[in-house]
């Protein structure tokens, strides 16, 4: 009987810490060409998270993206240009339904490399998206307002109450390759560039997640896969407008746990990729694991 305990415990455990992890990973090292204009980005995660490629100007066919290099020699992935010039095309990297993309949980993560070339194209519609799902966005600043903004789709209060999570940041750095991470441990929310913390709150009540649009809905197969309403990177969600115009680097999203200040800077620095951060879990899951622990040396008694 003992035995089937530990047994299940574990099993709790581990599906628990399972979810306690990097959920999502694009460096844009690779394009796979599958053919037909089916351009695919792989997640390097484990999750499966893969994004299609929609590229060229809106209404026109799917054209390969163009590559660039990236702030530390390797490639980065280039949005909203066509030839050469800035604000003259768009493409974004649309991510096929995952619940543990969406429901990140009461801790998270989420980082990227970007560089932002151009901060108000008429038809991007201003105010470009880095990532935008039905639950949360990360915004850079337009032309007259260059702040960066998180804005979740459940936000109460709403915008503008010191406790509310639509959230005016810190500026991003313009024309030129800057690292952002935010941050939630539950409590505080805090914003990172460059490694180095420059915005935080600690006034809001706990993160509130939709749920993800029904199938049915007008939300459903936005992407052309066949999946309702998935996470979009270098655009918003629902709407083919305000893509970036500029590079975007190893994005990444930690689900139902957080990244320490330390863990930042080492990110930052290279010391550290999404793939070897270790990512603090929830209270919930290091109690089980102590559990677990715990259950082993009783056994072994």
């Amino acid at each position: 009987m003992k035995k089937l305990i530990v047994g299940i415990l574990l099993v709790f455990v581990l599906a628990m810490n399972a979810q306690a992890d990097l959920v999502l990973y694009m460096d844009f090292e690779q394009i796979i060409d599958y053919g037909g204009g089916i351009y695919v980005v792989p997640d390097q995660s484990g999750y499966g998270n893969h994004g299609m490629l929609e590229a060229g100007f809106p209404g026109s066919s799917t054209a390969l993206p163009s590559q660039t290099p990236s702030v530390n020699g390797s490639q980065a992935l280039l949005f909203g240009y066509d030839g050469g010039v800035p604000g003259a095309g768009w493409n974004d990297v649309a991510v096929a339904y995952s619940s543990e993309l969406g429901n990140v949980g009461q801790m998270w993560s989420m980082a990227f490399w970007a560089r932002q070339d151009d901060n108000g194209p008429e038809w991007s519609g201003n105010y470009p998206r880095i990532i935008s799902c039905p639950n949360y966005e990360i915004e850079l600043g337009a032309e007259g307002d260059p702040a960066s903004y998180f804005w979740p789709w459940m936000a109460d209060p709403a915008w503008g109450d010191p406790a509310s999570w639509d959230m005016t940041m810190a500026n991003n750095p313009y024309q030129s390759w800057f690292h952002m991470v935010l941050t939630y441990d539950g409590t505080t929310f805090i914003q990172y560039i460059n490694g180095t913390p420059v915005f935080g709150n600690n006034q809001m009540g706990p993160f509130v997640e939709s749920t993800w649009t029904d199938p049915d809905s007008d939300w459903s197969d936005i992407d052309g896969l066949g999946t309702p309403t998935p996470l979009r990177i270098g655009t918003q969600a629902w709407i083919n407008q305000r893509y970036l115009v500029g590079a975007l680097d190893d994005v990444a999203i930690w689900g139902n746990c957080y990244l320490d200040a330390d863990t930042v800077a080492d990110l930052y620095n290279g010391v550290v990729t999404p793939l070897t951060a270790p990512c603090i879990p929830e209270p919930m899951t290091l109690s089980l694991l102590a559990l677990g622990g715990a259950a082993l040396l009783r056994r072994r008694k």
